[in-house]
């Protein structure tokens, strides 16, 4: 996951969150900066878990917003 989570952040460096609000926030910077989020919560030996549509950069801090909801 790790490996796969660097990469995909080098592919969509920006929080989709943010965009979507119209500001660009890179995820890219380090650990911890960015997360690959997984837009349905799923297992991690579920099928969905893997599965490159159901993934999304976000920020630190609209991951964490998106995690209390």
């Amino acid at each position: 996951w790790e490996r796969y989570s660097i990469q995909f952040r080098r592919t969509w460096p920006l929080c989709v969150h943010c965009k979507r609000q119209g500001k660009s926030t890179a995820i890219t910077q380090g650990d911890g900066v960015g997360q690959v989020d997984h837009i349905i919560w799923c297992e991690a030996d579920s099928e969905l878990f893997w599965d490159k549509e159901n993934h999304q950069g976000l920020c630190r801090e609209c991951h964490g917003k998106k995690t209390k909801m």
